[in-house]
């Protein structure tokens, strides 16, 4: 069973071009006009059906916009269409009113929009329950910097060479060449800084310091060994609706022992993670939440 847990993280990631308007869970707006009652309304069977018609007409495309970007987690774009409609309205009554309303919605629908899109309504990640542990203090960073080596958007996805004998292999791919991976990757930067998700940790080891021909050791003395361990594989993709946005992955060869899958089971977690990765993304984020999903893979947790 795979558990998850929903965290915030402060910003968007991306930028780029739209063909069509996202209205979120809902049609597109709809004013009508009642002729016989001198009432503004919706269409009776649509997600805005709930507000009863009025006389007065900004109380009815106030409502319609108000729904769109409340419970119908409409994008930016038809947000602000839906503003520009009620706009248009205004400035006319009766059935020129609702069909300057509809005629803004509609020209909104079939016009490309060449203006930066909003961010990605969700980020999903994942993790495997195995870990990789590593001698000494391993610097994740500077993996990621180094070694995520993008052409046209995609990784290169050769094998490099770790310590003790593995391997680390990055996929990746975006929609905005230049912009989804760095993205991406400032994202596992900041990441790698949470001890939930990489473990920089030491233990107190005994060994022999003088060796005795006798009796094998005339001395034992202990030391401070360091390890630093990577969850054995990571990922995350970008999707808006069915928009796939890009994406970035890892796999360690060679694990071991058991992931006990902190960071799925912290209630909680998601103000903390966003503190953390603040200063990774504010670059590149342009301030609104976007809503991510942390899970363990079924054969984790």
């Amino acid at each position: 069973m795979v558990q998850k847990s929903s965290l915030l993280l402060a910003g968007a990631i991306l930028a780029s071009s739209v063909t069509a308007l996202d209205f979120g869970s809902c049609q597109p707006p709809q004013l009508t006009y009642d002729k016989t009652t001198s009432s503004y309304g919706t269409l009776a069977k649509s997600q805005y059906a709930g507000q009863s018609p009025s006389k007065t007409m900004k109380t009815i495309t106030d409502y319609l916009c108000k729904t769109l970007e409340g419970s119908c987690d409409a994008l930016t774009e038809a947000n602000i269409l839906c503003t520009n409609a009620a706009s248009a309205a205004a400035k006319k009554t009766g059935q020129d009113a609702a069909n300057a309303f509809n005629d803004v919605i509609k020209a909104g629908m079939s016009k490309t929009d060449s203006s930066p899109r909003p961010p990605p309504k969700k980020i999903f990640m994942s993790m495997t329950k195995d870990f990789v542990t590593f001698d000494g203090n391993i610097d994740p960073v500077w993996w990621f910097n180094n070694k995520i080596e993008v052409t046209n958007d995609a990784c290169d996805e050769t094998q490099h060479s770790m310590p003790g004998s593995r391997l680390i292999q990055f996929k990746c791919h975006g929609d905005v060449p230049g912009e989804t991976v760095p993205a991406m990757r400032a994202v596992l930067n900041a990441l790698a800084t949470d001890q939930r998700f990489f473990k920089h940790f030491n233990k107190t080891e005994t060994y022999c310091k003088v060796v005795s021909a006798q009796n094998g050791c005339a001395q034992m003395d202990s030391r401070v060994k360091y390890y630093t361990s990577f969850p054995r594989t990571m990922s995350m993709y970008a999707k808006s609706g069915t928009w796939d946005q890009g994406g970035l992955t890892f796999e360690i060869t060679k694990s071991e022992s058991a992931w006990d899958c902190m960071a799925c089971k912290l209630a909680g977690a998601g103000m903390a993670l966003t503190s953390i990765m603040a200063p990774y993304l504010e670059p590149i984020m342009a301030g609104a939440a976007v809503a991510v999903e942390i899970s363990c893979a079924t054969s984790g947790c």
